[in-house]
């Protein structure tokens, strides 16, 4: 295991006692809102064309950030920044499976967002399309994709520290389709992550 994601369990672990130190349970008021989310989980993306297709798979980092307002208590509307990153993912070639080295593929989106907390719970649901470009970078070189659909959901639960700010943990769920026009194709495909939430409202 990677000494980053033993941080990162780590880091959920301390979570657990939050609901003992947090404050008394109260809605989100309406304002400024601001999430973080870094996190991590799998990521693949697939391309066929014709009888021939290429897919990257493998452990990813993960990021959102969600930026906007609590329009009336408990539901935000906010925009969306975030991408998904793979190193040295496996690359499967019409079906038989090769190691890299020095390769990364990241999936970056840039969206609008809805995020709806179940009333004092604090416990949330999320949801946010829009832009999503696939890049790949291997021994310098760059390659990017144009620009395609990319959807993201998600759930999680926080925990009050004090009157405007949270910590707590979620999950997402992400879907893209990119075209790449160098192959007359798209990139197709699904991640999964866990994440650490940190809220200000």
């Amino acid at each position: 295991m990677k000494l980053s994601s033993r941080l990162l369990i780590l880091t959920f672990v301390s979570l657990l006692p939050l609901p003992a130190l947090a404050n008394e349970a109260r809605q989100h008021d309406t304002g400024f809102f601001l999430r973080l989310a870094p996190g991590f989980g799998s990521f693949s993306t697939k391309a066929e064309d014709g009888g021939d297709s290429l897919k990257f798979s493998g452990p990813a980092g993960t990021f959102d950030a969600a930026v906007g307002f609590v329009i009336k208590p408990n539901l935000a509307l906010h925009a969306n920044v975030g991408a998904w990153s793979t190193l040295d993912p496996k690359v499967t070639i019409n079906g038989t499976e090769f190691e890299s080295d020095d390769l990364s593929v990241t999936l970056t989106m840039v969206g609008v967002g809805v995020t709806y907390y179940l009333g004092e719970s604090n416990t949330y649901l999320t949801a946010n399309v829009g832009l999503g470009t696939l890049s790949a970078e291997f021994d310098g070189d760059e390659a990017d994709t144009g620009g395609g659909f990319a959807i993201e959901l998600g759930a999680g639960k926080e925990w009050w520290l004090g009157n405007k700010f949270g910590l707590g943990a979620g999950a997402a769920f992400n879907y893209h389709s990119v075209p790449d026009d160098d192959i007359d194709a798209s990139f197709k495909g699904a991640s999964f992550g866990v994440r650490l939430t940190a809220t200000f409202n």
